[in-house]
């Protein structure tokens, strides 16, 4: 099997894949994708805005983005990528940089009906399920909506963060409705409509009977003491030609009571994007040429292992055991930012490295840092704070050589990577 069949195939699914996250489909249906010929991969972002109370009591506004991105590996039917997960709670409303909370690889294998995961932290599964009956364009879909079957439920697996930061997977059964046919956008779309309650505890006989019982483990169940109630109601519209959704909106109510007694209230909506990442993008490869034309010195330009653009910027100066940059640094950040302005729409992840000396908790305080140094210094530059997500990986994904000193520089580095939208 070719590369490029096994891309058209994963575009196939991905809008399941799109729910965010896809462990198992169900085998009742799909609606095909349009790949574009030249796919590469897809990315896949959902951005949560909810409003925080705590015991009764406003707690900040809460904004989290889980962001995935998938591309073909060699092995035939197979899939590699990462679940990129960062989150703020604020007060005044105001667009900052976000901390990533976690990188994860993530790999997944089609077996002819379904896209199963393999590897990784676990995900969605299961939402949206969408009868084949709606995959036959405009003429198809009416018909669907005029038909007994305009209404449907399947099994799915929501994940949530529970108010110790930990995440659980709650076990459910979506509802769906079929609207019908509209114009969204100047485009024919099908409408549906969809809904969920999620409900915690439930007894050991309620889980083994449950329709999901398929696609948890019971490892990643809440912890005991937990409560939740919670309930999500969304709307999906889809081109009645195939393709990713043109919307994917989820509108959020849920009551978690800790072990302790504090009751969190979380209100608001998720918004749920997909892109088809091309082998060649003329925006950022043009970016590449001109970083790469530039010369800037110590930075290295080219793609990483998921085909994404990255700078390497090598042999910061910052205060010894610090996060402030020495004076010399200006002119390099000087020109990254202006850039990274010829590419407004991109995200931009900034992670810090270090040398491996001292402790690994001190490496990786050090490098979050240092990363967060460099977002503040681009954002100084005129770029936006809510496109930069940050880290730092400490000493762990050394360059160079440590036992020497000039290993230990080219270790000392920060990157840049441009994601999606």
């Amino acid at each position: 099997m070719n590369c490029r069949f096994r891309l058209n195939t994963v575009f196939r699914i991905a809008l399941f894949l799109g729910a965010l996250f896809l462990g198992a489909l169900s085998a009742g249906g799909t609606i095909p994708l349009v790949a574009q010929e030249n796919s590469a991969g897809v990315e896949i972002v959902r951005r949560f805005n909810l409003t925080l109370r705590q015991d009764g009591r406003y707690a900040g506004h809460q904004q989290r983005e889980v962001r995935l991105w998938l591309v073909a590996s060699v092995d035939p039917g197979a899939y590699e990528g990462e679940i990129l997960v960062s989150e703020n709670t604020i007060r005044d409303l105001r667009t900052v940089a976000s901390l990533m909370e976690s990188r994860d690889a993530i790999t997944m294998v089609h077996d002819g009906e379904r896209l199963v995961q393999r590897s990784g932290v676990p995900v969605w599964q299961g939402i949206p399920t969408i009868p084949r009956g709606l995959a036959g364009g405009a003429a198809g879909a009416a018909g669907a909506a005029n038909a007994e079957n305009r209404e449907w439920q399947a099994p799915a697996v929501i994940r949530v963060q529970l108010p110790d930061r930990s995440v659980a997977g709650i076990p459910t059964v979506v509802a769906y409705r079929l609207e019908g046919v509209e114009t969204y956008r100047g485009e024919q779309s099908v409408r549906i409509e969809f809904g969920y309650r999620l409900q915690w505890p439930q007894s050991e006989t309620q889980l083994e009977e449950h329709p999901a019982a398929e696609m948890f483990r019971w490892a990643d169940l809440p912890a005991e003491g937990f409560t939740l109630r919670a309930n999500h109601q969304g709307t999906i519209i889809i081109p009645v030609g195939g393709g990713v959704p043109s919307l994917h909106r989820t509108n959020v109510e849920e009551l978690i009571t800790a072990p302790d007694g504090t009751k969190t209230e979380r209100r608001g909506f998720f918004l749920t994007w997909y892109r088809n990442v091309p082998h060649t993008d003329g925006i950022t490869d043009d970016l590449v040429d001109r970083l790469q034309s530039l010369r800037v010195p110590e930075v290295d330009v080219g793609r990483d292992e998921l085909n994404r653009v990255r700078l390497s910027i090598r042999n910061l100066q910052f205060v010894a055991d610090e996060a402030r940059l020495l004076a010399g640094e200006t002119h390099r950040l000087d020109r990254i930012a202006e850039l990274l302005q010829t590419v407004p729409e991109a995200t931009v992840l900034v992670t810090g490295h270090t040398a491996d000396i001292g402790s690994a908790e001190s490496q990786v305080s050090l490098s979050v840092q240092r990363a967060k140094t460099i977002v503040d210094a681009l954002i100084e530059r005129g770029l936006a704070p809510g496109r930069f997500r940050y880290e730092g990986k400490g000493g762990t994904q050394p360059v160079g050589d440590n036992t020497t000193e000039e290993g230990r520089a080219a270790n000392r580095r920060v990157e840049i990577r441009l994601l999606g939208e």
